[in-house]
């Protein structure tokens, strides 16, 4: 799963289970799933996990950042 950023156009693309999703960079969420502790990229009424360097690379091209930070267990 390749995340595309077009800066210039200011939209990403990712596919997920086959199809393709595009949306504006400033529609995107980045967000957090605590349970499985990685980074979720809110697309298109789709959510799909996401590696924090993608996360970041987002965040930068204009995504909203709704990230939570997470304690380690005990």
């Amino acid at each position: 799963m390749a995340i595309e950023i077009d800066s210039d156009q200011g939209v990403c693309s990712v596919e997920i289970e086959g199809s393709r999703h595009r949306a504006a960079i400033d529609s995107l969420r980045v967000g957090t799933d605590a349970e499985a502790r990685l980074s979720v990229l809110y697309i298109d009424g789709r959510r799909l996990h996401i590696s924090e360097e993608d996360a970041q690379r987002l965040v930068v091209a204009g995504a909203e950042d709704q990230r939570r930070h997470l304690m380690a267990d005990d």
